[in-house]
């Protein structure tokens, strides 16, 4: 078995589903799970799927048998997911993935383990990139203890962030420009330079107003309230 970062083995078919079974004999557990609006996976010790709730499912668009055994770059088809044989986080650029790095210091350490995971994924012409958060932790169900995985997207929010630097770097500088076009402004007693200067001033602060309100149209994009 081959592989460049995580460990390769995996849980036959029979044993994915007598855990599957065994996980849903504890309702109260599994009624929890599918109440909650987070996307969850429970992983086994080959970070293999053994339950994944309702959010995740319809997400995914799979049935939750569709799910079983399959780990999550697979369920998410990472580009990188296929490239070894053993699947999910054996490839070289899985030693950088958040969501497998997070698995694994989860198990070793018995901690709560939280990363952040951008996945490039394709499923037939359509590409898509994904940016989350996910978190590991270590959950008893019965007598054995499996992976609590949870998912969370944080794309619009890293979007949402990415345009406000830019918006507030653009301020800044116009803000600048126009603080010191008016340094020069109250500097400078020539009534000739002064027009020029007043007429550069109204231009940057007409730049400053059109930055704003592009910002603000941004937003009422996110927010679905732009006219």
């Amino acid at each position: 078995m081959e592989t460049f970062h995580a460990p390769p083995e995996r849980s036959s078919n029979e044993v994915i589903f007598q855990n599957y079974h065994s996980i849903k004999k504890h309702a109260d557990t599994t009624i929890l799970l599918d109440t909650l609006p987070y996307f969850i996976l429970i992983l086994d010790e080959n970070r293999q799927t053994v339950y994944s709730n309702k959010s995740m499912n319809s997400f995914l668009k799979v049935d939750i048998e569709e799910a079983l055994g399959k780990r999550p770059g697979e369920l998410i088809n990472c580009v990188y997911s296929g490239e070894m044989e053993w699947g999910c986080g054996t490839a070289k650029n899985c030693k950088f993935c958040g969501a497998v790095n997070s698995i694994i210091e989860s198990r070793s350490t018995e901690n709560k383990v939280t990363k952040d995971c951008r996945i490039e994924s394709s499923k037939g012409d359509v590409w898509t990139n994904f940016e989350f958060s996910v978190s590991s932790s270590n959950i008893l169900i019965g007598e054995r203890t499996f992976t609590l995985f949870t998912i969370t997207d944080i794309s619009d929010s890293k979007r949402r962030i990415a345009l406000e630097r830019v918006f507030f770097h653009d301020l800044t500088n116009s803000a600048g420009s126009l603080n010191g076009v008016l340094e020069v402004l109250a500097d400078n007693d020539n009534k000739d330079g002064q027009e020029k200067l007043i007429k550069t001033a109204y231009l940057i602060s007409q730049e400053l107003i059109d930055e704003i309100i592009a910002q603000r149209q941004i937003l009422d994009a996110e927010n679905n309230e732009l006219v």
